[in-house]
């Protein structure tokens, strides 16, 4: 299944038709397996390239000039986008519900860093206002740091960090 799938080392040129560059670090992408095996050892021919089919390169190409995301959906922006949206299949439904879920968790994580960084001045205003003890604003405090830790690994992972 899409989205919930393992990744994968992608050779952006492919390893049959350049063995010489199996191993180069600037061929190896981190892919889903979904479009490794979609893209497989594809490579556009002159005409293909001609007509502006090929798979864009993040590190050779300026990625939003072919496509980008509207949300979950990844829109093609040239020839060359709406050809890797086809082929590579990239608006599948489970890769969009997956996006989906990746996105709201986003969402969610970022919602609860900042009701803990509202909850951190308001602390902080107490304290000043001397309605709470310096031991129990640091105890506290020292809740809000883990709980806003804890909520910054998952946003990490969540955005792929």
């Amino acid at each position: 299944m899409r989205g919930t799938s393992s990744f994968a080392v992608e050779h952006y040129l492919p390893k049959e038709h350049f063995p010489h560059l199996t191993t180069d670090y600037s061929n190896l992408f981190y892919c889903c397996n979904a479009c490794n095996s979609f893209k497989g050892d594809w490579y556009p021919s002159d005409v293909a390239l001609h007509a502006g089919q090929f798979y864009p390169n993040p590190c050779d190409h300026v990625m939003f000039s072919h496509m980008r995301f509207k949300g979950a959906v990844v829109e093609p922006t040239s020839v060359a986008g709406e050809f890797a949206v086809k082929s590579l299949d990239l608006n599948e439904a489970e890769a969009v519900k997956y996006r989906e879920f990746v996105l709201d968790n986003i969402e969610l994580w970022c919602a609860q860093i900042a009701e803990l960084e509202r909850r951190r001045g308001l602390l902080a205003e107490r304290l000043q206002a001397g309605r709470i003890s310096r031991v129990d604003h640091d105890s506290y405090m020292a809740l809000i740091d883990e709980e806003v830790a804890k909520a910054n690994r998952h946003l990490s992972r969540f955005e792929g960090r």
